[in-house]
């Protein structure tokens, strides 16, 4: 086992730094040739660094915590750069603060974040994983009930009581599990039954107008992917740039759509109707003297967030000094019957540190940077790269753990999946990877030692 991880660190070891050195120059580059501030240049180094460890992992490894990374500096600091270059006012999703007392802030958080998931190993040889899973025997009937579970589970969440409606929601994630297990046991018909998985999951995300469930669980699955098919790295680059393309054609009219569809005016088969409009067959006018790079970027941009907590604290809101992280981790950690437990809704912290108001129906959230700010000020940065720790420890954990139960990696992506969104504050977030965590305990418990099921 140690000659084993010995290789893991020297191949993650291979790659790290020839990144870290493209990144470097890429920022000196553009801070000379461009006119970008120092904080800047050196954002679109570390995004640049992001892409670079992300597709490395493709393949060899989950990918799960590269792939937090990448969507954190595209959605803070990429989005940012490209909203202070085009100088558009809009208003409401605007940059609130200037781009010298934004970007230091935000730089020193993703790299204290990109840091703090380098803290533990948490790699594993996907290779190698496989290898474990095939000799664990699983039978073959496990990935096809995890996918009627799943679908079954989606279909029904929107009619059950909203008491019960989380446990329906991790229920309803098996069918991407299925897919990783498809892959891991080399199943025949994994391209096929997974393909079909992901089209079902397209159109019920479209009847309900939701689709970030669907991306993320596409991102995840994609590094199952590219070890089955052994694409290499010119190809991942590829496909990326094809999803890339398809995810923007998406965010260009998900907003049309959706008031299309809220409103009634979607007629027959709201995914047929949504394919239509990112292929421009039925693509709304521009409006407002919008332009399409302009929609696009306030789709990506959750730094428009962040700069109104900057706006707003502590010229008219005190600093919180740690408050929201205690409550986070007392409404995650301690039982209902001993502490009475906050009802938090999507849009609270929102509200009470940016001052912006919020309809009825929109759920905006402040995510970790913002809430590092509303914390701390400019010592935010401690707080993301503790955050970062945390989640490497996590994953390292699975790994660990991982030799007694092969399958266990499996479900990182399920354990993962609100840690992945940069714009979901702490008490969300780790409310959900330990309820997950425990779902999940409880499930090999009753399942193996109750039924002695093996999956």
């Amino acid at each position: 086992m140690r000659r084993q991880i010995t290789r893991q660190d020297q191949a993650r070891g291979s790659h790290e730094f020839p990144s870290v050195i493209a990144s470097v120059i890429i920022a000196l580059l553009v801070y000379l040739l461009t006119d970008l501030s120092i904080y800047s240049s050196i954002g679109v180094g570390l995004t640049i660094y992001a892409l670079i460890q992300y597709v490395e992992a493709l393949g060899k490894s989950a990918a799960i915590l590269q792939m937090t990374l990448l969507i954190a500096v595209l959605q803070l600091i990429l989005g940012p750069i490209i909203s202070y270059q085009l100088g558009t006012v809009h208003t409401k999703y605007r940059m609130y603060v200037p781009e010298q007392t934004y970007m230091p802030f935000a730089v020193s958080g993703m790299l204290a974040f990109a840091l703090g998931l380098k803290v533990f190993k948490s790699n594993i040889d996907i290779k190698k994983m496989f290898q474990n899973i095939q000799s664990y025997k699983i039978p073959k009937s496990i990935p096809y009930l995890f996918i009627f579970i799943g679908i079954t589970s989606n279909v029904a969440s929107s009619f059950v009581p909203s008491a019960i409606a989380f446990v329906f929601f991790l229920f309803g994630q098996f069918q991407f599990i299925a897919i990783c297990y498809l892959f891991a046991t080399r199943s025949r018909s994994r391209w096929t039954v997974g393909a079909l998985v992901m089209v079902v999951s397209f159109f019920i995300s479209a009847e309900e107008g939701v689709f970030h469930n669907i991306i993320l669980w596409a991102g995840l699955i994609f590094s199952f992917v590219c070890m089955q098919a052994r694409l290499t790295r010119l190809q991942k680059y590829a496909v990326l740039a094809v999803g890339a393309f398809a995810l923007s054609s998406l965010q260009s009219v998900k907003a049309d759509f959706r008031d299309e569809l809220w409103s009634g005016q979607v007629s027959g088969s709201a995914g047929l109707v949504l394919i239509a409009m990112m292929g421009g067959g039925d693509r709304p006018e521009e409006v407002q003297g919008v332009s399409q790079l302009e929609k696009l970027n306030i789709r990506l941009n959750q730094g428009w967030v962040v700069s109104a907590v900057m706006q707003y604290v502590p010229q008219s809101r005190p600093f919180a000094g740690g408050a929201t992280i205690k409550d986070a981790v007392a409404d995650s950690l301690l039982p209902r019957f001993l502490f009475a437990k906050r009802e938090v809704l999507v849009g609270d912290a929102f509200r009470e540190y940016t001052g912006l108001p919020l309809g009825g129906s929109t759920s905006i959230g402040i995510g970790l940077l913002g809430e590092a700010w509303a914390n701390y000020g400019w010592w935010g940065w401690v707080l993301m790269g503790a955050w970062g720790a945390v989640l490497s420890g996590t994953m390292a954990l699975i790994v660990r753990y991982s030799k007694y139960l092969p399958t266990l990696v499996l479900w990182s992506p399920f354990l993962f999946l609100m840690a992945i969104k940069a714009e979901t504050e702490l008490a969300m977030t780790l409310n959900y990877l330990l309820k997950s965590s425990v779902f999940l305990a409880l499930l090999y418990g009753l399942l193996r030692r109750v039924f002695g099921i093996k999956f």
